[in-house]
């Protein structure tokens, strides 16, 4: 089995936007609570990256990605569905060009206490050549879960990604979390990678 890339990025930058603007009806006019709804995103990067291993080694990549979500349906008083439209492009110094398009269904449901869960099915097709691993569309069919459990001040998470053409979880990560009053840290643990990650975040800012 081929070693797992690793990726470096050198003078690197991201800029994302997001509507803030939440709908608070369904497509029917009915209530809807705001925190089911999926908002629109923009992405855009551009920096220098290498991979290890890599045959190309450092290579220049401006990307844009965005997600637009279509309005959502109430299936319940706490929960929804809503189909999500994604693009993805990334230009290489190589000369190369490649985009991924993408269309999906997205169900979500929540807890009186806080806690959510989410399933996403995406169906994804691809154009041009990436010298990138990490940009490499690994397969077409996907289902995503995610789930986040509350209980007083700790937080439990689990994100899977499963590859339907292969009949594989691909790719998972398990957080944990505490909360202060002023302050939640949170620490994650990628189970494809091997990586883990620590966050802080300011509570009221």
């Amino acid at each position: 089995m081929a070693a797992r890339r690793r990726a470096q990025r050198s003078q690197s930058s991201r800029l994302a936007a997001a509507l803030n603007s939440t709908p608070t009806t369904d497509i029917s006019g009915a209530p809807i609570d705001p925190r089911l709804i999926i908002l629109p995103e923009i992405v855009a990067s551009w920096g220098r990256y290498a991979e290890i291993p890599s045959p190309v080694g450092t290579v220049g990549r401006t990307g844009m990605s965005a997600s637009l979500p279509v309005h959502a349906f109430k299936a319940s008083a706490d929960s929804a569905l809503q189909p999500v439209l994604s693009y993805s492009w990334a230009n290489y110094t190589t000369g190369s060009t490649y985009q991924i398009f993408g269309v999906g269904l997205d169900y979500s449901k929540l807890f009186a206490d806080g806690s959510f869960l989410t399933l996403r099915l995406n169906q994804r097709s691809y154009t041009g050549f990436t010298p990138f691993e990490f940009d490499d569309l690994d397969f077409p069919t996907e289902l995503q879960v995610g789930t986040q459990i509350r209980r007083g001040r700790h937080t439990y998470g689990f994100v899977g990604s499963y590859n339907a053409n292969k009949a594989i979880l691909e790719d998972w990560e398990i957080l944990y979390g505490y909360r202060l009053d002023c302050l939640a840290g949170v620490v994650s643990w990628n189970g494809r990678y091997k990586q883990i990650h620590f966050g802080v975040d300011l509570l009221g800012l």
